[in-house]
């Protein structure tokens, strides 16, 4: 299965926090299913210049395959269970390339920033 097979580039749903966390508790969505719909929104949109670095698919589905892996207390720990972000590339996050928009600098962090 491809990442596009059988997903819509409108989405299946808002992605705002309260209709993920909705979708999420009646079944209608997994973070699987959410990376995917993602990406095919990303796909749609070609290389609109927006990021300089994007963690791969396979990554991040496998990411999401143990998010659903966790035991309901598992995901009841996590207040953002499920939820998608983006870090800018300034900011610190290990294994992935900090560029602060320089994509010359392309040097992966080593460990996280701490706020």
């Amino acid at each position: 299965m491809t990442v596009t097979d059988n997903f819509s580039p409108d989405g299946p749903v808002s992605l705002d926090f309260a209709s993920l966390t909705q979708a999420y508790r009646d079944g209608s969505l997994t973070p699987s299913r959410l990376v995917k719909d993602i990406f095919v929104r990303m796909e749609g949109r070609g290389d609109d210049k927006v990021w300089i670095y994007r963690v791969p698919a396979t990554v991040l589905l496998a990411r999401a395959a143990a998010l659903e892996a966790l035991s309901a207390e598992g995901r009841a720990a996590l207040p953002l269970w499920g939820i998608p972000f983006a870090v800018k590339d300034n900011i610190d996050v290990a294994g992935l390339a900090t560029t602060a928009a320089c994509p010359a600098r392309d040097e992966k962090a080593k460990t996280n920033a701490l706020w």
